[in-house]
């Protein structure tokens, strides 16, 4: 190789490397040329009204009817009632022609009426509350008044409970927790098979399955009795009970060998002040004067 021909070869390399370089390092290049900075304006924010439901001729009426709490007095009827409110007679009449009445006419002093009539006085509506969880409604339609029963959901829990007789059932049935319908509703399912008066005696047990109602979390009473068993002749006997319904309707109550505890014949008629009264083993004889054993 020349010289000439030496130079010529580098001069071609350093051209190479250097176009080498420059197209690997652009961004270092272009990092150091100002750049231009541009702030576009955000778009205004503009706050829409909330938009009103439409409201129906119907609802706007309803929205201008009043309310108002009769209470019926002694002597009271629903027309009198009514007539506090300035409605006419003319509508008790139409209410007292309805076949189902007397669900709205029949009420007791006491009683409380929700009533709304429109502006013109003319009667909308009647709630009365019948009990806690049943209520009658009558409403007025384009075909007259109507009559109708609302009934308000139960809740139905399942309470378990035992007690020991130290000497009343019932005193031993009440610190159990049960109240005295269910107390009495006990005495009647094994009425024909204990003697209450004489069979129970102290350190008897009873064991009570039972259902108990509840309407918005407020108790509202005991149910029926699901189960139970009693013990009698100090725990020597055992006399047990169970439910069996028809829907809602209850058939009966079975002992635990299927045989019904309703007989023809009473073991001894239930006497519900022997049941609340305390056991004792000797009595005032009315002729002797004197306490005397059984």
């Amino acid at each position: 190789m020349t010289y000439m021909t030496y130079r010529h070869t580098v001069y071609l390399l350093s051209l190479s490397v250097s176009a080498l370089l420059m197209a690997l390092t652009p961004l270092s290049v272009q990092a150091n040329v100002p750049t231009e900075r541009h702030i576009l304006p955000l778009p205004e924010i503009t706050q829409k009204a909330p938009v009103e439901p439409a409201v129906t001729p119907e609802e706007k009426a309803v929205q201008d009817w009043q309310s108002h709490s009769i209470k019926i007095r002694k002597n009271d009827s629903l027309s009198t009632a009514l007539d506090r409110l300035n409605i006419s007679a003319a509508t008790s009449y139409a209410i007292s022609r309805l076949k189902n009445s007397r669900k709205m006419t029949h009420l007791r002093v006491g009683d409380e009426l929700k009533i709304w009539v429109d502006k013109n006085d003319q009667l909308q509506r009647i709630l009365y509350p019948k009990t806690s969880t049943l209520s009658y409604e009558l409403v007025k339609t384009d075909t007259g008044f109507r009559i109708q029963e609302k009934v308000a959901k139960v809740e139905i829990r399942t309470e378990t409970t035992m007690g020991v007789i130290e000497g009343s059932f019932y005193l031993a049935a009440k610190r159990a927790g049960l109240s005295a319908k269910s107390i009495m509703n006990l005495a009647d399912i094994f009425a024909w098979d204990i003697d209450f008066s004489r069979e129970t005696r102290k350190g008897d047990t009873l064991k009570v399955i039972y259902e108990t109602r509840y309407l918005n979390g407020k108790y509202l009473g005991d149910g029926d009795i699901l189960a139970a068993q009693i013990t009698t002749n100090k725990g020597r006997e055992k006399h047990n009970a169970f439910i069996v319904r028809n829907g809602d309707k209850v058939v009966g109550y079975y002992n635990e060998k299927g045989k019904n505890l309703k007989k023809a014949f009473l073991r001894s008629p239930v006497d519900y002040v022997r049941i609340t009264s305390r056991f004792s083993p000797k009595r005032f004889h009315p002729v002797l004067k004197k306490w005397r054993s059984h």
